[in-house]
């Protein structure tokens, strides 16, 4: 993912365009640019010459932000870019799968992109399915993966919030203890 160390400029310049991109999308300012800059990325990352290993953690990670991305268009909306982002996505997965485990932190985030996209959609229920997937496989990692553990338990609980507006279903305490779990671990984070 985009914290690899690396002196290979080229994977480098990869995670770089990637880090701009994800800032694009965080801002939701132009998402064409962010798949624009995006799909740069990956042209950059195939002139690397860094371990396969890390090309693959790179090019899977950088084609799970392309998935949002390309979902993200609010000017082509419709079923081919639907169709087309969940292809990408499910690309992503498996390769990530396929060679680095289900256990793998990249597949995770894979994973979370996939969940944040559905709860965009509403699709509530595969997003939690989803986020609970994370949690399973980040709950278990070392620090470095932290952040991702951090923010998919801040997306659960505002998941869980939007499932049980009015507290009905008891899901409220739920999303206060994943809240609660996030400030733990940032602040762990900040130390």
């Amino acid at each position: 993912m985009a914290d690899i160390k690396t002196d290979d400029r080229f994977l480098a310049l990869a995670l770089q365009m990637q880090t701009t991109a994800r800032e694009i999308m965080h801002e939701r300012k132009e998402p064409w640019n962010a798949r624009s800059i995006l799909t740069g990325a990956l042209a950059v990352l195939k002139f690397s010459q860094a371990s396969e290993r890390e090309r693959i953690e790179a090019e899977i990670a950088i084609k799970a932000d392309l998935g949002c991305a390309v979902h993200m268009n609010p000017v082509y909306v419709d079923a081919f870019v639907e169709a087309g982002a969940e292809y990408i996505y499910g690309q992503a997965l498996d390769q990530a799968v396929r060679l680095l485990g289900p256990s793998h932190p990249t597949t995770a985030y894979v994973i979370a992109k996939q969940a944040d996209r559905h709860l965009s959609q509403g699709r509530y229920w595969e997003a939690e399915k989803l986020y609970l997937e994370v949690l399973r496989i980040t709950d278990r990692q070392p620090l470095p993966n932290a952040e991702l553990l951090a923010q998919t338990l801040t997306s659960y609980a505002g998941l869980l919030r939007k499932m049980d507006p009015d507290g009905k279903l008891k899901r409220l305490d739920e999303a206060e203890d994943a809240e609660r779990y996030a400030l733990e671990i940032r602040s762990r984070l900040a130390r």
